[in-house]
């Protein structure tokens, strides 16, 4: 029987996710006939010295929250003695161990390690990697993470600054590395690989690069099956190119190179379906162990959102739902609501890549990382930077979100 509460709540998802869709559609209508050509990046500064400062600051963020969780290790375990072999213990949870595990072991297909096929290869193919350079995964991790999290934020900034200026492009830059749950850019986990592939494939096709657009694509794909969706800012960007040619032959012909790349993200996904048949003997085989161990299948975010509802009214109070149900909710309907009020204000390929990520990323039948997965959305620290120009309340934001992290 269904409940009223957990209703109206699927319900405001339904409805602010179709008043961020029509806008959308009504500018991809536009945009065939020609009535809403959007203009090409404004001609700002290449801006290297300031992507130079953003990566830095990328990298001593994610170098500070390992610093602080060095005094909740001296709190937790009242001692500085040993701190650095139980440092790990405290951010070696849920997922972190698999991919560890991963990075050591490999993919196998026997007892309960089978069913690890399930995660993306690339994130632990590359701590792997440097695992034999320095001896221990989870070190080896920590490096990667905070690589990736200086390069994510070199190219966020080239990204918003091409098209916004320095003001904005500091301003996203400061929204992801303090989004409350910016904790899984140093956790052991795909979220900072993902993230910076991802940015990198969007500022490739935002200048018309498709090969590194389709090479970064993939790379994201081979990360996280999310990665999927940046061909379609690829084939949308690569369309309106196309669009503003004189002719239809030379408008098909423009159309040959985005299209291709759009394809070639596919390649990342390919090569994880390729494990999948090396290691089991059929393609889709973590589909079977999503469905069978996870109870996990593709569903719908309004099935979602109904669920989160649903078990936290039943967990009202408990830890679970502290810590997975209530937090889950709030970045559903903030990032929801982000994206009906703010994509206006995002070039056409972008506010598409909005709503189909968190659509997609909303829609497995049983979601317990919402709000991670949301967190490692490449457009939410534009959506949040564009959103307004007043100074305070980014600043009343940011203050809120620093805050929220320290206690995630």
């Amino acid at each position: 029987m269904l409940k009223p509460l957990p209703v109206a709540f699927a319900a405001l998802t339904v409805l602010l996710m179709a008043a961020s869709l029509m806008p959308m559609l009504w500018r991809l209508v536009r945009m065939f006939r020609g009535l809403n050509e959007e203009a090409p990046a404004p001609p700002h500064a290449a801006g290297l010295r300031g992507s130079l400062l953003a990566a830095c600051v990328g990298l001593g963020a994610c170098l500070a929250l390992y610093g602080f969780s060095l005094l909740a290790a001296r709190w937790q375990f009242g001692t500085w003695g040993d701190i650095w072999q139980r440092l790990p213990s405290l951010w070696i949870q849920w997922d972190a161990r698999h991919y560890l595990a991963l990075a050591e072991n490999w993919y196998v297909n026997t007892g309960n390690e089978r069913l690890m096929l399930v995660f993306f290869p690339l994130f632990p193919l590359l701590v792997r990697g440097l695992r034999l350079l320095i001896g221990d995964a989870f070190w080896a991790a920590a490096l990667l993470n905070c690589l990736c999290t200086a390069c994510g934020c070199g190219v966020l900034y080239a990204l918003a600054r091409r098209r916004y200026g320095a003001r904005l492009a500091r301003l996203a830059v400061a929204y992801l590395l303090l989004n409350p749950f910016a904790v899984f850019l140093a956790a052991p986990y795909s979220e900072a690989l993902f993230l910076a592939l991802t940015l990198a494939a969007l500022l490739a096709s935002d200048h018309g690069r498709w090969g590194w657009a389709a090479l970064f694509g993939a790379l994201s794909a081979a990360t996280r099956m999310l990665g999927l969706v940046v061909c379609g800012v690829i084939a949308l960007q690569g369309l309106q190119r196309a669009l503003k040619a004189p002719g239809w032959w030379r408008r098909l012909l423009r159309c040959g190179p985005p299209a291709l790349a759009a394809l070639g993200v596919g390649v990342g996904f390919g090569a994880y379906l390729l494990l999948n048949v090396l290691v089991s003997g059929k393609p889709f085989t973590f589909l079977e162990y999503q469905r069978t161990n996870w109870s996990q299948e593709f569903g719908s975010f309004w099935r979602t959102a109904y669920t989160t509802v649903d078990y936290g009214l039943r967990f009202l109070g408990s830890e679970d739902f502290v810590g997975t149900w209530l937090p889950q909710a709030i970045s559903m309907v903030a990032v929801m609501t982000l994206i009906a009020l703010a994509q206006r204000r995002l070039p056409l390929a972008w506010a598409a890549y909005s709503w189909a990520y968190a659509a997609i990323a909303l829609a497995p039948t049983w979601l317990l990382s919402g709000q991670r997965y949301l967190m490692a959305m490449a457009t939410l620290p534009l959506l949040q930077a564009v959103l307004t120009r007043k100074t305070w309340v980014h600043t009343v934001s940011l203050a809120a979100q620093g805050v929220l992290l320290l206690l995630c």
